[in-house]
């Protein structure tokens, strides 16, 4: 027991002495990360840091600056168990993550720690290499010194069975691709690959017109394309077992418009959906469907220019 109380002293007189030579003091932040409009607890939603900052905050400090970042989601819906390692990675030296359904959602990172600093200092310049090793959704994906700045390519080989993905980095100029992940299906090993199969279930498309208020009304009509369709999903091992939906395929060429979305440059002129996918069967249903598509997008982003122009000119009337 004495051992234990000595050698943890040793251990805080140690690091007190470090954080006098390098000029450094320790730093913890933490922040809720709800979303929502009345925010959750910080023990549900959160995350925080622990690192070493200088002094002077103007001062670079040639020592590293070690940082801890642990953070978590408790008791929110998961969409599957996930569990993962990485080492090497662009931003961190060690990241650990672990995912359970309905219960947690857990993260911890580790970055510039002394004796990884020097080691993956080189690594850092290269936008990271990573290794690791990931358990989710039914599959496992192992990383091998992988880079993804540029994208990865498929590995093809006869010998390679389905369930398993092969992929390879992909370099550019001064740095080239290296690594390499690996992908295992195992529920496509056990259940097959997944196949999809659409029906168009009508022999030619049908055009209708669209009642959209108060364009109608000002004298602006729309008319769109319908085509009833059948998508269909299952497994290759077990074909009886299928998911179906009917969807009616909804195409207008010259659609009721809504204010644009202003976000962007690119994004102030008004817009519209030219195309959608109403679950049913019947052209009704599509229309109503589309109705509401247009009446929601015109809630959140506005009436557009030529309908505000043509009430103008009826009232002046």
């Amino acid at each position: 027991m004495y051992w234990l109380l000595a050698a943890l002293l040793l251990i805080v007189v140690a690091f007190r002495l470090y954080l006098w030579r390098t000029d450094q003091h320790v730093y913890f932040h933490y922040q809720n990360t709800s979303d929502k409009d009345r925010p959750e607890p910080t023990w549900r939603n959160g995350r925080c840091w622990w690192m070493l900052s200088p002094n002077d905050e103007n001062k670079h400090t040639r020592y590293p600056r070690p940082t801890l970042h642990p953070w978590w989601h408790l008791f929110h819906r998961s969409s599957s168990a996930d569990v993962s390692f990485r080492i090497a990675s662009e931003e961190e030296d060690l990241a650990f993550h672990l995912a359970i359904p309905w219960l947690a959602t857990l993260g911890l990172t580790f970055s510039e720690l002394p004796f990884l600093y020097r080691l993956f200092r080189g690594v850092r310049q290269g936008f990271g290499y990573e290794t690791g090793i990931r358990w989710s959704d039914g599959s496992l994906y192992v990383h091998v010194i992988h880079c993804n700045a540029w994208g990865s390519s498929t590995v093809h080989r006869w010998w390679i069975p389905g369930w398993i993905h092969v992929w390879k980095g992909t370099g550019y100029k001064e740095y080239p691709g290296v690594g390499f992940y690996v992908t295992f299906l195992f529920d496509n090993l056990i259940l097959g690959s997944r196949e999809y199969e659409k029906v168009e279930l009508w022999p030619v498309p049908v055009i209708a017109e669209i009642q959209i208020e108060p364009d109608n009304s000002l004298g602006f009509r729309y008319f769109g394309t319908f085509m009833g369709e059948r998508h269909s999903w299952w497994r290759k091992h077990f074909p009886w077992f299928k998911q179906t939906h009917h969807y009616v395929d909804i195409r207008c060429e010259n659609p009721p418009l809504h204010s644009g979305k202003g976000e962007n440059s690119y994004d102030q002129d008004d817009d519209g959906i030219f195309g959608m996918g109403v679950p049913g069967t019947t052209i009704d249903e599509a229309i109503a469907g589309y109705q509401e598509a247009v009446k929601r997008d015109r809630q959140k982003y506005g009436m557009p220019g030529d309908i505000h122009e043509a009430q103008k000119r009826s009232l002046e009337l």
